[in-house]
Order: C-alpha cells, then structure tokens, then sequence
C-alpha cells in the first residue's frame, strides 16, 4: 500500500511508487497474466498517481523504463487501472444483491461492504449511462 509520504520521498533514479508495485506484482505473478489496480480514496487526491497509471495503462515501453528492477515489469503485465474505495464499495453492493452468486460470496460481498461503511466509505451512487 502507497502511503502519502511515499509520493515525496526520493526514489531510485527512474523509478517510482506505481512502477516498483507493478514490478513486484509482475515478479511474483511469474508467468501468469498480472492485472494491476491502484485503489485510492480519491483519484484526483493524487494526481500523480492517476497520471502514471494512466500512462502505464497506455504504454508498456513507459513502465520499462520507469521500473526499479534491472530488466523492467515482464511482458506479463496485461492491464493497469485505478480505483476509488467509493467505487470498490458498489461492485461489492452489487455482488451482495446478484442473484447469480453463491449464498458465501454474497455474504462476503456484504461483510466486505459493512467493513467499509464502519471506516466511512459508502458506494458511489449510481451513475446514469
């Protein structure tokens, strides 16, 4: 987990915070297919973080060179995103109410879901297409 401090630190030359996660979760995914999702509170809260995964999310060639490691991220990395802990609470509030789950991944969709009303993040409302 990033912590606020971890964007002001200094860093390996060409590395970074968003990199170095990626990097360690390419490493021990080994050769499975590795999804990396950044949660945050707020995805504007730091804008640096929103931009890199961003940039990841486009360019492979660009986590390369930002990588800690010596040979960058493996060719295993198949997608970069961003999430906020509002938005992570409504897809557990729909796994809760799917009809299509199981009894035990509802349940824990919903224990999952108090969990974060008791810390104060609720699910988005939601949003009209």
């Amino acid at each position: 987990m990033i912590r606020r401090d971890d964007w002001l630190e200094d860093h390996e030359a060409g590395s970074d915070p968003v990199a170095r996660l990626i990097d360690a979760g390419s490493w021990f995914a080994g050769a499975r297919d590795y999804h990396f999702g950044l949660i945050v509170l707020d995805p504007d809260s730091p804008p640096v973080a929103k931009a890199l995964v961003q940039r990841y999310g486009r360019s492979e060639s660009s986590l390369s060179l930002r990588s800690g490691s010596r040979s960058g991220p493996k060719v295993n990395v198949r997608g970069v995103g961003l999430m906020c802990w509002a938005d992570l609470a409504a897809v557990l509030r729909d796994c809760e109410e799917s009809r299509v789950l199981s009894d035990i991944e509802r349940a824990l969709a919903g224990n999952a879901l108090t969990w974060l009303a008791e810390i104060g993040i609720v699910p988005t409302a939601e949003r009209s297409i």
